[in-house]
């Protein structure tokens, strides 16, 4: 496989070889939506303010789940 930014196509292929010869096998391989425009968060990090956060872009199938913590503790009302 080249290095590079990987395809939906990509495959991963393997030679077994035993006391009788060989088998040769075949296998998709998943490849993770790559980041194409990483995500921000702007805004002045103080009680009070806003923040806002842009998703940035992905090439595809990328879920969100936003959790807002202070200290590793989640920020009550934050959304």
């Amino acid at each position: 496989m080249k290095s590079g930014a990987p395809t939906c196509d990509h495959f991963l292929r393997s030679l077994v070889v035993d006391g009788k010869g060989y088998t040769n096998a075949s296998a998709r391989v998943a490849v993770l939506p790559l980041i194409s425009a990483t995500p921000t968060i702007t805004g002045t990090v103080k009680a009070g303010n806003v923040l806002t956060v842009k998703r940035g872009t992905w090439t595809w199938g990328a879920a969100f789940k936003y959790r807002w913590l202070r200290n590793g503790v989640p920020i009550s009302g934050a959304r």
